[in-house]
């Protein structure tokens, strides 16, 4: 009893002796996904690299000095980091970052509000003046 009996001869015969298990199968896919998504994301990334230089006219910000330093600094180990470190590295840049912009939103609007009070005191004054005057 080699072969089943429940099968039909003709389906017996074509039913190779040197399948692989399912998980080969599973795992060389996932191996040809994981080297294609690595191609593409490779191309996507070299993309917006020419895309970015052609495009750089603008003043360069904290933000994007950050980005090139951590850049420069992740160039000398590519090999070693994952690109979940390298984001995590900017992240890391982002934060240390003192100057950002909900800050400067805030000092900005703290700066008009003073201004404002400031107008509004001396209006006051003035009223007071010639308040005074008048009597």
């Amino acid at each position: 009893m080699d072969k089943p009996e429940f099968l039909p001869t003709s389906d017996q015969n074509t039913i190779p002796e040197n399948l692989p298990a399912p998980t080969d199968k599973y795992k060389l896919k996932y191996q040809q996904s994981k080297t294609e998504i690595k191609e593409s994301y490779k191309q996507y990334s070299q993309r917006n690299a020419e895309n970015t230089k052609s495009n750089v006219t603008h003043k360069q910000s904290p933000r994007n000095k950050i980005d090139e330093k951590c850049v420069q600094d992740e160039e000398a180990n590519t090999d070693d980091l994952t690109t979940l470190d390298r984001k995590a590295l900017l992240q890391e840049g982002y934060a240390d970052n003192p100057c950002d912009k909900q800050q400067r939103a805030r000092k900005l609007d703290a700066e008009i509000v003073a201004a404002e009070k400031k107008k509004q005191i001396v209006a006051e004054q003035v009223m007071i003046d010639h308040l005074s005057r008048a009597v």
